[in-house]
């Protein structure tokens, strides 16, 4: 088979990517909106890339995050950029493996690298990445993993719940979706896994209106 037509086929195999537009909320106020995207990839992994424009109309801030998982849900690569103003930018990529995380940072022009090891005999696969895309969960599943933090660079141990379908109230509206207790608060979302709503301390994303 030629190379094309087997690229061909591959690409033909992996659905289209889902976008879902965000509202960001602190403290009751909006401040700015989002894009998440989210792609599947050759082999089962899956790209989410969640996109985030604060106060733009004062010259706010525009965040990047970018996080790559394998098949089982191991996140593999992240990345999240941030532009303040017009020129202040500050960039953190790091590579994933079993055993730690490279870091490399970039900012005002200069680089630093450090790598951040984790024991290779905790769990860092977080099954929670799949559910309601490739698998649905029942009420009560767990997904414990140590994931990397890259707002405090470093390992957490996370828990992610299924808490069953939840009705919640956000700005006048009612959405209705799958909750997820999450750290510091919970996310509820569709039957295809996208944001619905993202509560945490001070802080919310909201699904935009249908226009």
């Amino acid at each position: 088979m030629k190379p094309i037509v087997f690229a061909a086929l591959m690409l033909a195999q992996v659905p289209s990517p889902t976008e879902t537009k965000l509202g960001l909320w602190i403290n009751g106020a909006q401040v700015g909106t989002g894009v998440q995207t989210e792609r599947f990839l050759p082999e089962g992994n899956k790209s989410t890339v969640l996109t985030l424009e604060i106060r733009p109309e004062q010259n706010g801030s525009r965040v990047r995050q970018e996080t790559t998982v394998d098949a089982k849900g191991r996140a593999t690569r992240k990345i999240m950029e941030i532009v303040s103003g017009r020129s202040n930018r500050k960039l953190i990529i790091a590579e994933l493996t079993a055993t730690g995380a490279g870091v490399t940072i970039t900012e005002n022009g200069k680089t630093s690298k450090q790598v951040i090891p984790v024991s290779d005999q905790v769990p860092t696969e977080n099954p929670s990445e799949f559910w309601f895309r490739t698998t649905k969960p029942k009420v009560g599943e767990k997904a414990v993993y140590y994931g990397f933090d890259m707002s405090e660079l470093r390992w957490r141990l996370e828990e992610v719940v299924y808490e069953g379908q939840k009705t919640l109230e956000f700005n006048s509206r009612k959405l209705s979706g799958h909750q997820l207790k999450v750290r510091d608060g919970i996310a509820l979302v569709d039957e295809k896994g996208r944001p619905l709503l993202i509560r945490t301390p001070g802080v919310e994303m909201a699904i935009e209106p249908a226009s």
